[in-house]
């Protein structure tokens, strides 16, 4: 939506010019007006869908002056990795335990399995 907006406000700001020039210059005041006016200017930008296009994580990081974070995570967990590091909330810890009757146990193997 943000880049369909930049795309017609610069096209109506450069028309059929074809001056590189003239059309490098139009599009920083675009991405200006964009980021300042529309957006407010004070901004951080975090994905959390899936990761977006090398092309949209460009846009976005010229136009607001920000980095793109990916984010993951849920509505019940909240961020669960961060640019790919997993964060653990300050309020919560992970335990493995045994649940004997699921069939869990902490000495599983290979890989002991969390009792979420």
């Amino acid at each position: 939506m943000l880049f369909q907006h930049y795309r017609a406000e610069l096209s109506r700001r450069t028309g059929t010019s074809g001056d590189a020039a003239e059309l490098a210059e139009q599009a920083g005041q675009t991405m200006e007006a964009l980021r300042e006016k529309v957006m407010g200017g004070r901004l951080w930008a975090v994905s959390a869908s899936a990761p977006p296009s090398s092309e949209t994580t460009a846009f976005i990081e010229a136009c607001f002056h920000v980095r793109l974070l990916d984010g993951y995570g849920s509505t019940e967990a909240g961020i669960v990795s961060l640019d790919g590091r997993v964060l653990r909330p300050p309020v919560t810890g992970h335990k493995l335990a045994d649940v004997p009757e699921l069939g869990y146990f902490t000495t599983d193997s290979p890989y002991p399995r969390a009792n979420c």
